[in-house]
């Protein structure tokens, strides 16, 4: 079944960009110097898969799907894979387990297990499910291929997605989302696919035979990941009842998608980031019938698809398209012919369990008009909310910045005193 977008939405009419993978290092802030160097246009935008500087890693035999997914359960294990740590104190595993698509055909999907060497404390490890951000569509950009790849000299992927979680702690699930790693459908920003991607990882999780895990789930997600964590928080009481989540964060997440989208094509736009558009265009005219590619991508755009985004993860496919314009590969009329998948893709406001979101008040990828709209409509559906803002923290800034006061407010959830709600604080 495919749930149809909320009825009414945050009402945030200014155009940021489309959420993406932060990144805490200064590697890719000499990233950006490069891509303005080469294109004259300032280019904000964070990733984590910039040690992909040429093309995405080879993808093994363990992301196969094995044929017996057709007949296994959401969360099922399919198949694990020790993963060699390069933390001392951190085990991995990647993962393959049962999922389902946007039509709830069973699918296999990959991921990651983290936890800490030290001995589970009684009722086993607390639990973080996190979302990652935007990594890009091909299968090579999943973040579970290579976890200890440098984005600059000192700093991996495991590092900023689930280090600081593992270090605090908590056993770590992290979901590649179909497409990625396993061969499947792009789920870019395909709000009900990510939940369940998520949800399903948690269930997975908790059947992992070696770790002794706590059945109360905490998810985190920051950009896309927010997106996906709080699709997760949305579709999880009809979905998967049985994930018992007690709190979600967003850190910079995705939420107006239109209002962003608007802000990729609209007058100010930069060049490169309209990649992020495509990539979303090919998942809603992959997961949905009504429209077709050729109403929402030029010619060019869809040259750009196939040549450049497809076969490359995030950052180098910014760098492909930066010396297009939005014109160039949006049909003047594509925006609007994707508007119905668009808004189906927003995040509601029905939440049954505590939501914490935090946003830099200098993010100029995700505005903090945006995310203060969505708060003010989440607030005005009754859901127990923490906003945090962060005065002069960018996108790619907010992770490290908030991760103190994200650790905290996780503490105080699982000992069953939430803090206060913001929605009545003046």
């Amino acid at each position: 079944m495919v749930l149809a977008g909320p009825k009414s939405r945050p009402a945030s009419r200014v155009g940021p960009d489309p959420g993406i993978a932060g990144s805490r290092v200064s590697g890719m802030r000499r990233w950006i110097v490069i891509v303005a160097a080469v294109s004259a246009v300032v280019i904000v935008a964070g990733a984590f898969l910039i040690w992909q500087k040429v093309k995405p890693p080879p993808v093994s035999a363990f992301y196969d799907a094995p044929t017996s997914v057709a007949s296994s359960k959401p969360g099922q294990i399919l198949r694990t894979e020790k993963v060699d740590s390069e933390v001392s104190a951190a085990r991995l595993w990647r993962i393959l387990y049962t999922s389902s698509d946007i039509n709830g055909k069973p699918i296999a999907v990959s991921g990651l297990v983290a936890a800490p060497t030290a001995p589970a404390p009684p009722g086993g490890y607390p639990v973080v499910v996190v979302a990652h951000g935007t990594a890009g569509i091909n299968q090579g950009c999943a973040p579970s291929i290579k976890p200890f790849g440098k984005v600059d000299d000192k700093n991996t992927a495991y590092e900023f997605l689930v280090g600081q979680y593992v270090g605090a702690g908590y056993a770590v699930v992290m979901a590649d989302f179909e497409g990625l790693g396993v061969k499947g459908n792009n789920s870019y920003l395909v709000g009900e696919v990510e939940g369940r991607n998520v949800l399903d990882s948690a269930r997975a999780l908790k059947a992992f035979p070696d770790l002794k895990v706590n059945p109360k789930v905490l998810i985190a997600g920051q950009s896309q990941g927010g997106h996906a964590a709080l699709w997760a928080g949305q579709v999880q009481p009809n979905y998967a009842p049985d994930v018992d989540i007690i709190g979600v964060v967003g850190q910079a997440p995705a939420t107006d998608l239109e209002a962003m989208f608007r802000g990729v094509t609209g007058p100010n736009a930069r060049g490169g980031i309209v990649s992020l558009l495509v990539m979303a265009a090919d998942a809603y005219t992959q997961q949905y019938p009504d429209v077709k590619i050729n109403q929402v991508l030029t010619s060019r755009g869809r040259g750009s698809l196939k040549n450049v985004v497809e076969k490359l993860c995030l950052v180098p496919a910014i760098i492909g398209t930066q010396l297009a314009k939005p014109s160039d590969l949006i049909q003047p009329s594509g925006l609007e012919a994707l508007r119905s998948d668009v808004e189906r893709n927003i995040p509601g406001s029905t939440f049954t369990m505590p939501i914490l979101l935090a946003q830099g008040d200098a993010d100029v990828v995700v505005l903090p008009a945006i995310t203060q709209a969505y708060a003010a409509w989440l607030c005005a559906a009754g859901v127990d909310l923490n906003l945090k803002t962060y005065p002069g923290v960018g996108h790619f800034e907010i992770v490290d910045s908030s991760d103190h006061d994200v650790l905290t407010w996780m503490a105080a959830v699982r000992n069953g005193k939430p803090p206060t709600s913001t929605c009545n604080l003046s």
